[in-house]
């Protein structure tokens, strides 16, 4: 009987450990799954700097003269005799419907590859340009437009775009070639407002948006910005510890869960040396009279 308390008293003074540590963990599983999505677009950037390391530059350079000419057509210039590609082969090294870049946002820790359109496939492999709006490799007259998902499971995606603030910069890498844009302004509109995502002759503009207010997406927010030098720095390589540093909540919630373990693991340790003690004492000499 002494026995069987024993063991419910135990049960009872670990159980509330147990249940607290349990929903750390359950609260630390949607930010690791959005750890882990990072560290994934974050390998794909890395990949593409690669491959922009051993592309063939005269290709690339084709390519993007190509991309400029498709912008000038959209601004309503001429081509220059440029036999201009269709959307869907746009800045494709092989013709496929791969990521044709990333975007990246130091100031949230965002990186993303980019791709063609704004479907549902698209959107769930990283961020989307839309079409019809002018491709991301600058030049006056141009306002390209990219799109992400907020709100996803298990994907930070555009998220945190809502903490940008003005003189933020973001920047695409498109087949070797670095854009920026300082942020100018933000705000929120109807979804089909496209007022403000128009050309301005001269002009080099971008604008990053996503759905908004979270959880519930009835409008979009839309992040506009200006074209700007390339920041020192902003070009280097992209690491995987870069894209998820920003997420603090994965690293306080598995501290907590793990002062807490420690917590638990210290005060049995030391209730079994004290146990060990005494035993031994009693054990050599008898129980004192």
């Amino acid at each position: 009987m002494a026995r069987g308390s024993d063991k419910r008293r135990r049960l009872g003074r670990i159980m509330p450990v147990l249940g607290m540590a349990l929903g750390l963990a359950l609260m630390a599983y949607f930010p690791l799954v959005e750890a882990v999505d990072a560290a994934r677009r974050a390998d794909v950037a890395a990949s593409m700097d690669l491959a922009d390391r051993e592309a063939d530059c005269s290709a690339d350079e084709a390519l993007l003269a190509n991309a400029e000419a498709y912008n000038a057509r959209l601004a309503g210039k001429g081509a220059d005799g440029v036999e201009v590609l269709p959307y869907g082969l746009q800045l494709s090294r092989d013709g496929h419907d791969t990521a044709f870049g990333y975007v990246k946002v130091p100031a949230i820790g965002l990186v993303m590859p980019m791709y063609r359109g704004t479907s549902d496939a698209s959107l769930s492999a990283g961020a989307g340009h839309m079409e019809g709006t002018s491709l991301p490799v600058g030049g006056p007259s141009t306002h390209a437009v990219v799109t992400g998902h907020s709100g996803m499971e298990g994907m930070r995606a555009f998220d945190d775009l809502r903490r940008l603030e003005e003189g933020d910069v973001f920047g695409f890498k498109v087949l070797g070639r670095t854009v920026c844009y300082r942020v100018t302004s933000s705000e929120v509109v109807e979804p089909d407002d496209l007022s403000s995502l128009s050309i301005e002759p001269g002009a080099d503009r971008a604008t990053l948006v996503t759905c908004t207010p979270y959880g519930i997406n009835s409008h979009r927010l839309l992040v506009h910005g200006e074209r700007c030098e390339v920041p020192a720095g902003f070009d280097g390589s992209v690491g995987v510890v870069e894209s998820m540093a920003h997420d603090t909540r994965v690293w306080v919630l598995l501290l907590a869960i793990l002062v807490l373990l420690g917590v638990f693991a210290g005060r049995r340790v030391s209730k079994a040396l004290r146990k060990g003690r005494g035993g031994g004492c009693e054990g050599r000499g008898g129980p004192m009279t």
